[in-house]
């Protein structure tokens, strides 16, 4: 049977019915051998001033990461956007080297991100994390190759899904919130005009062709 799958969340497993990505808090963190849930790690922009680099590599190889992140830009943050584009610049070539797709935390900076896909010809899948944006973003971030993944923050807020995330195909994420994916589901079939079982195909399908499960 088709699990249902959480494409990013920083909780434990608490059902056999869920394919996970589990984010792990580098550096201190170890995966566990869970059976269905795979594990990211990278330098969050939030942290690039107080965590280390050079260990990123080894910990991912060591935890058998399936993707590098979150990571990525924030306006937000309160640390210079170029030093951050440094730290991502970095992160986005070790995704390269990995062959891992890249897990992103992005806010108010899309326009910095699409460039830097553009610049750094990155081969590897760049996924979105909590897209929040309007249609015009989505539109953007979809034509230069990104893959959308929504949380429930973002699926309460609307009325419906636009047009190009539903055409294009997303991912659904409990992130750090209190929902559990089984939740999202019939809100997020209902926003597409589509159905629960259909739904967890088409997402199954993307996410295992993205993170390499079988």
């Amino acid at each position: 049977m088709i699990p249902f799958t959480d494409a990013h969340t920083h909780h434990q497993a608490e059902s056999g019915g869920v394919l996970a990505l589990r984010n792990l808090a580098y550096p201190a963190e170890r995966a566990d051998s869970s059976g269905n849930v795979l594990f990211s790690a990278g330098i969050h922009p939030h942290d690039v001033l107080t965590q280390k680099f050079d260990a990123l590599k080894v910990y991912l190889l060591e935890n058998r990461c399936s993707a590098v992140g979150e990571c990525g830009l924030d306006r937000s943050a309160g640390i210079d956007l170029e030093y951050q584009e440094q730290c991502f610049l970095r992160q986005i070539e070790l995704a390269g080297e990995l062959s891992l797709p890249l897990v992103l935390h992005c806010v108010r900076a899309y326009p910095e991100m699409i460039a830097l896909k553009k610049r750094s010809r990155s081969p590897v899948p760049w996924v979105i994390h909590g897209f929040r944006g309007n249609e015009q973003t989505a539109g953007e971030l979809l034509k230069h190759g990104f893959v959308l993944s929504l949380s429930a923050v973002w699926l309460r807020h609307i009325d419906k899904l636009y047009d190009c995330i539903t055409d294009s195909g997303f991912l659904l994420e409990t992130d750090d919130g209190k929902e559990r994916i089984e939740e999202l589901y019939p809100l997020a079939a209902c926003l597409a005009g589509t159905d629960v079982g259909t739904l967890k195909e088409r997402i199954y399908r993307k996410f295992t062709g993205i993170f390499h499960y079988e």
